[in-house]
């Protein structure tokens, strides 16, 4: 990966430290939002678009794998994979001018690392009607998702989180406990999360690592 450092955490001048490390030519930034990752749409000379990741999670989740350089490397492999498959549309990366997917910089004077990727972009639009035909094609899709995992072996070393009890409960409890810092959800109802999840966990942890339960799935 590429590694840059830059003594500020402002977003614009973040993202524009991490597209100098691309061959995109003359760029325009458009600020989209600020959740598990902070993303601009890039649009540059040639009409193309692209979308900018900066992997800084707003709820704080500190999970090594999920935050990791490797991490992202591996979901970008994974990426180019499906988008060899006929009937699977992905948004593919783009590798920066070492050849890799994804750009390394640190921010500010306390050494953090924010892992960086760019993919192409695909145009979409927002969805208000769900209908039964929608969810048909979307349910294909998922099928395609499925049927490639399984069938598809990442190289010795894929890194993805582990989706089991353990993180399941770190995202939840730290998104929830967002919540009720900024009103969105009460003390009490935390508490009712905190209990249901308690509660699950050893039917979660029942059903075993198999292959028949456990492998890729694609969390977007």
């Amino acid at each position: 990966f590429r590694s840059e450092r830059l003594h500020t955490t402002d977003q614009l001048e973040l993202a524009q430290l991490a597209l100098r490390n691309y061959e995109l030519g003359e760029t325009s930034l458009h600020f989209i939002g600020h959740s598990e990752n902070i993303t601009f749409r890039i649009e540059n000379s040639e009409g193309s678009s692209f979308l900018l990741r900066l992997k800084s999670p707003v709820t704080g989740v500190t999970d090594e794998t999920w935050l990791s350089v490797e991490s992202l490397e591996s979901e970008m492999m994974w990426l180019v994979a499906l988008a060899e498959h006929p009937d699977i549309r992905v948004q593919q990366p783009v590798r920066n001018r070492d050849g890799t997917y994804v750009t390394a910089i640190e921010a500010g004077t306390d050494g953090k690392v924010i892992p960086c990727t760019v993919l192409k972009w695909i145009k979409g639009n927002h969805v208000t009607d769900i209908t039964s035909e929608l969810a048909g094609k979307l349910g294909k899709t998922v099928a395609r998702l499925h049927e490639q995992s399984t069938n598809w072996s990442p190289p010795p070393e894929f890194q993805r989180p582990r989706w089991d009890w353990e993180l399941i409960y770190q995202t939840t409890m730290t998104r929830s406990r967002k919540g009720v810092e900024i009103g969105t959800i009460s003390r009490q109802h935390l508490e009712a999360i905190d209990d249901v999840l308690k509660k699950v966990r050893p039917d979660v942890e029942s059903m075993g690592y198999g292959e028949e339960r456990w492998g890729l799935i694609h969390s977007d």
